[in-house]
């Protein structure tokens, strides 16, 4: 862990004097699961722990920190951004994989897209052809704000049924008759 807080809070900004004119990347490569990545040194780090890491850089770069994620199930990463209130976003946009990709794959899918946004193609035409480059359907590309408004339509959608669901098992449990009818005003 802390090679990796060493990553962040020092390498970074050290790279950006180096680099003025260029928005940083953070590319993590790491095992991964829905649940967060595994460091090289061992130690796990759930999305959770990763957001206030990555919120504060991406903030200081005025909401445009590019995330790369070379892990399995490195889409996950975009729960950082799944929240309801106005705070600032991890990063700016993400890449990730749905699956779980190969060593190989992953290699020859990053190197077709660094290469691709050398060029000048945006995030999302590299992404589109580091697919087809690494035969891998399962990369995409989304903006945290893509990430949170997902977030945001599918509590709205949920929630109401969950909480109907919840009303039903309370009737059930306190053994309401279903033909008993609400108190109308007369």
């Amino acid at each position: 862990m802390e090679a990796f807080n060493a990553a962040l809070k020092i390498g970074l900004p050290e790279v950006m004097k180096v680099y003025p004119d260029r928005l940083p990347v953070i590319h993590i490569s790491a095992h991964g699961a829905n649940t967060g990545i595994q460091l090289s040194s061992g130690d796990v780090l759930s999305w959770a722990d990763l957001r206030p890491m990555l919120a504060p850089i991406n903030e200081s770069l005025g909401g445009y920190l590019l995330l790369y994620m070379s892990a399995c199930e490195g889409y996950s990463a975009c729960q950082m951004a799944m929240q309801v209130d106005d705070g600032p976003h991890p990063y700016f946009s993400m890449v990730g994989n749905f699956g779980k990709p190969t060593w190989s794959d992953t290699a020859v899918a990053y190197s077709a897209f660094y290469h691709l946004l050398s060029k000048g193609y945006n995030v999302f035409e590299a992404v589109g052809r580091m697919k087809a480059a690494s035969g891998d359907d399962n990369w995409t590309a989304e903006t945290a704000e893509q990430s949170k408004q997902g977030y945001i339509q599918y509590l709205q959608s949920v929630v109401p049924t969950e909480a109907q669901q919840e009303l039903q098992t309370a009737a059930d449990v306190a053994h309401i008759h279903p033909d008993t009818k609400a108190l109308e005003k007369s």
